[in-house]
């Protein structure tokens, strides 16, 4: 993890919150999870590269591999299962399960 600033942040696996700087109270559990992430907050990213390309966003809940997975815009999305939300670049409150491509 490159954290220089943010604070309350928890990395489990290789490479998750690895590009960190100053997000904070953020949870990536798994490779590759949240890895991009630099400066966003607020968001649990659990499994295999959920949330891997979110880099700024924050506020994001993302529960299963490769979860929200490609969301680079959009804040306070939910998504759970394999997949689910992958190619998602917007706000979307509540996505409760399933593959979304």
């Amino acid at each position: 993890m490159s954290n220089t600033e943010g604070d309350e942040n928890t990395a489990t696996g290789a490479n998750a919150l690895s590009s960190n700087t100053d997000g904070e109270h953020n949870t990536a559990i798994g490779a590759n999870a949240l890895a991009a992430n630099t400066s966003g907050s607020h968001s649990t990213a659990i499994g295999w590269g959920a949330l891997a390309l979110s880099n700024t966003i924050g506020n994001n809940t993302a529960i299963g591999e490769s979860a929200l997975s490609s969301t680079t815009n959009g804040d306070l999305n939910t998504a759970v299962g394999m997949d689910a939300l992958a190619a998602n670049n917007m706000a979307a409150p509540i996505q409760p399960s399933g593959t979304v491509r």
